[in-house]
């Protein structure tokens, strides 16, 4: 199965604040700054860093009703929120979870089935760490904001 690193995201307190970091010290420039699942629990707003094809994704709260980020920051702080990784094989990674007993799931907490384009890992099955699994590539589309 062919594996590659596509996205790492960094879950932050203040976007703007955490931009400048990236800014000033390595001179970067974001690709896009954009906002997602307004009025939902997992509303975000985010910035990314494109570094020869690995995505650099800073991701923020929009307000109060961003509860799911929030209670993230609250509960572990400021940090690296996930990982994405893009794979070939996307059923083999579903079916290989399922055998290991690790649930996966889509953006909406539901369970991947074989088909599925998208999928995330449970932090206490990966060693603290979520792990997201894409198929080779897919984007998403984000509206810039």
């Amino acid at each position: 199965m062919d594996i590659n690193i596509g996205e790492v995201c960094i879950l932050v307190k203040d976007l703007d604040e955490a931009a400048k970091f990236y800014r000033t010290v390595l001179g970067l420039e974001p690709t896009q700054r954009y906002e997602e699942n307004r009025g939902t629990p997992g509303a975000y707003k985010a910035i990314d860093y494109n570094f020869n094809g690995v995505v650099l994704t800073l991701m923020a709260p929009t307000g109060e009703d961003s509860t799911i980020l929030n209670h993230k920051l609250e509960k572990r702080g400021e940090g690296i929120d996930h990982f994405c990784f893009f794979v070939d094989e996307m059923d083999t990674v579903i079916k290989r979870c399922n055998d290991a007993g690790i649930r996966l799931v889509d953006s909406w907490n539901e369970p991947v089935k074989r088909g599925g384009d998208n999928g995330y890992t449970d932090p206490r099955a990966t060693h603290r760490t979520m792990i997201q699994f894409r198929p080779k590539g897919a984007r998403e589309a984000h509206g810039g904001i």
